[in-house]
């Protein structure tokens, strides 16, 4: 006979693998890991984490996905592109030429939620960017009393 390796397992709940979607609004956060995608269409892409670092949910994890080259819609490359200019730009690094040039850089993140479709569950997106402003200590505790407080949020 095994045991448990900790007291009574009857009182933990099951927390249905990471606690389910963040919410909409605004999170300080740093990209972590961005890998390139492609189809036999032509579409190609930027697969990126992101790490929540601050606020209620911090250590948190968000996976969006842009668009870089489509065959024929000019507008997923437009909206694509665009989103990865306004994290170049939020990191300071406006004349980023790869990716490694915002890799820890702590920026704000705007959080979404974007609709499941064809049997997939809902997800997260990051749906835009803006500079981080540490508080006058330069650490995240003024980030994490603005996400707090921040009126966007649904609750």
């Amino acid at each position: 006979m095994a045991g448990f390796g900790y007291d009574n397992p009857g009182k933990y709940e099951d927390s249905g693998g990471g606690g389910g979607l963040v919410p909409s609004g605004w999170a300080p956060m740093k990209l972590i890991k961005v890998e390139e995608k492609s189809n036999d269409s032509g579409w190609r892409g930027l697969s990126m984490e992101f790490e929540i670092v601050g606020g209620p949910h911090k250590g948190r994890r968000v996976w969006p996905l842009y668009t870089t080259h489509h065959r024929t819609s000019e507008k997923a490359v437009e909206i694509g592109r665009g989103k990865i200019g306004h994290l170049v730009k939020a990191a300071g690094r406006p004349d980023a030429m790869d990716t490694d040039e915002v890799i820890g850089v702590v920026i704000d993140g705007k959080i979404g939620i974007k609709k499941g479709s064809a049997g997939y569950d809902d997800k997260n997106d990051v749906l835009d960017f803006r500079p981080f402003e540490p508080g006058a200590t330069g650490d995240l505790a003024a980030a994490e009393r603005a996400f707090a407080d921040d009126d966007d949020l649904p609750f």
